[in-house]
C-alpha cells in the first residue's frame, strides 16, 4: 500500500507542478534537462511553500505564486512611476531595464 501511495504522490506533486506552477509550457527532450527543470521547480516549490507560511489563510501554491506575481507587477508599476517623476525617459528607463528596444 506504501508503495502504490509513494507512487501515487509522485503523480500528484506532478500534476501539481505542471498546473499550479505554470510548468505545463515545456517540452524536455534530454535528460539533463529534465533534471535541471524538476530542480527549479523543486526550488520554486520550496519558495511558495515559504509565501503560503507567511499567509493568515491556508493558500494552494497557485494562490501564493499569484500572490508574488501580483506584488512584482505592482513593484514594477512604482518602480516606474518613480523612474519617470524624477525624470528619465522612456530610452533611459528602457537602458536601466537592459532593453534593447522600446
Amino acid at each position: 500500500m506504501i508503495n502504490i501511495l509513494a507512487i501515487r504522490w509522485s503523480i500528484e506533486f506532478f500534476e501539481d507542478a505542471k498546473d499550479l506552477l505554470g510548468s505545463d509550457h515545456y517540452q524536455l527532450m534530454s535528460v539533463e534537462a529534465i533534471l535541471r527543470f524538476w530542480t527549479l521547480i523543486a526550488c520554486l516549490s520550496c519558495f511558495l511553500d515559504e509565501q503560503r507560511a507567511g499567509q493568515d489563510r491556508l493558500a494552494t501554491w497557485g494562490d501564493a505564486r499569484h500572490a508574488v506575481q501580483d506584488e512584482h507587477q505592482h513593484n514594477l508599476l512604482d518602480w516606474l512611476l518613480s523612474q519617470f517623476q524624477a525624470g528619465l525617459t522612456q530610452q533611459q528607463i528602457s537602458v536601466q531595464l537592459a532593453l534593447s528596444s522600446c
